[in-house]
């Protein structure tokens, strides 16, 4: 019983720090697919 809640407890602390590691992870892949210039648009639209 005490080692469930242990392990309870401990994932109630883990699992903000992975939600903060997704969402900048989503932000690191969304800032490299959105193209800085409007070349960059004008070539991806043209392949």
């Amino acid at each position: 019983m005490l080692k469930t809640i242990a392990v309870f407890v401990s994932l109630l602390f883990v699992s903000p720090a992975f939600a903060i590691d997704a969402n900048l992870l989503l932000e690191q892949v969304d800032r490299n697919l959105n193209p800085d210039s409007y070349e960059m648009y004008r070539k991806l639209i043209n392949i």
